[in-house]
């Protein structure tokens, strides 16, 4: 949708049709068409689009996929059936946190704390858990992780 405004100087009439559209980093343009349909655009600020969550938008079944949240502390909040696919989670403090169900497709939790967190369920497919801490976290599958579970359940 456009916002058309017409102005006429003389003999000539210029039409502004204003048209929002994404370039890069959220943008909008002014076309304007003339006698000769001549075309010129000028750049507008527009409102960009969110990507992925922040910190307090961590909650069960949330669809927070590609997030950038290296370092959050989510410790004991309930995080069932939340979508974290492709997210940085690195250095990550997820202590007792409930993850039953959730997709972790491809995160980055390296270095996370994620000691008695429960993955029931959880999706991990290509989840980068590298140096993570998973001692005594309930794993996928429902078994007990044991102490010193360091990027692989043990």
């Amino acid at each position: 949708m456009g916002i058309l405004n017409k102005q006429q100087t003389g003999r000539s009439t210029t039409t502004r049709l204003a048209v929002p559209f994404a370039v890069g980093a959220a943008a909008a343009s002014m076309i304007a068409l003339g006698a000769g349909t001549a075309l010129a655009a000028s750049p507008t600020p527009a409102p960009a689009s969110a990507v992925g969550c922040t910190a307090g938008q961590l909650q069960p079944g949330a669809h927070c996929d590609h997030s950038s949240l290296p370092g959050v502390n989510a410790s004991g909040q309930s995080m069932s059936g939340i979508h974290l696919a492709h997210s940085d989670l690195t250095r990550a403090i997820m202590m007792y946190t409930p993850l039953t169900n959730a997709d972790l497709t491809d995160a980055n939790l390296t270095g996370a704390s994620m000691i008695g967190a429960d993955l029931t369920g959880a999706n991990l497919t290509d989840t980068n858990l590298t140096y993570a801490d998973l001692s005594y976290a309930k794993w996928t599958d429902g078994h007990l992780c044991g102490r010193g579970s360091i990027g692989r359940c043990n």
